[in-house]
């Protein structure tokens, strides 16, 4: 038996296939036909990874952690949608792009101590880095508010006299040759 020739169930592979019209159409009954599926306590990681097109639901099949002001995706519709979301409930089809592109989500609680949890280990390799920017932030944030901009004075520097003048110093010529 050779190894080689099977496949590992680790790797999925995508690739992008333009629909028919008939197709498209079929395409849109799905957000329904999942909805209706998820009622009847289908269990929605199963829906997920059977319907999704989406590598990020096989990549992070046991959802996302995000920060209460944080993205998954960056559209403001759909992440109204799922901060509006209470634990356990199911959003409607939300509809993005013309209809483009349908999110259903499901809002999953928080793993207890997820932290600690190997699973969810690359989730929080920079979390210390998160923690300190915000506090960093959160210390200066008076200091950075109080600065005030001299626009003339600025305005009479040219990025070019900044960067350029040391180099040139250094040469034993002058800013203005």
């Amino acid at each position: 038996e050779d190894d080689a020739d099977e496949k590992d169930p680790e790797i999925v592979a995508f690739k992008t296939v333009k629909l028919t019209e008939s197709e498209i159409t079929e395409k849109s009954y799905f957000p329904q036909a999942i909805l209706d599926k998820a009622a009847e306590g289908t269990e929605f990681k199963d829906l997920m990874l059977k319907y999704s097109d989406s590598i990020l639901s096989y990549v992070y099949a046991d959802g996302v952690m995000i920060h209460k002001d944080g993205y998954f995706v960056n559209n403001e519709t759909v992440m109204s949608a799922a901060r509006a979301l209470e634990i356990g409930k199911v959003s409607d089809a939300v509809s993005i792009s013309d209809g483009e592109y349908q999110y259903i989500i499901k809002r999953i609680p928080l793993a207890e101590k997820a932290y600690e949890d190997e699973k969810f280990a690359d989730l929080f390799t920079d979390y210390k880095d998160v923690v300190v920017d915000a506090k960093y932030e959160e210390l200066t944030k008076p200091y950075t508010e109080a600065v005030i901009v001299d626009s003339d004075t600025i305005g009479k520097y040219t990025m070019k006299g900044i960067y350029t003048a040391p180099v040139l110093d250094m040469q034993g010529s002058t800013q203005d040759q």
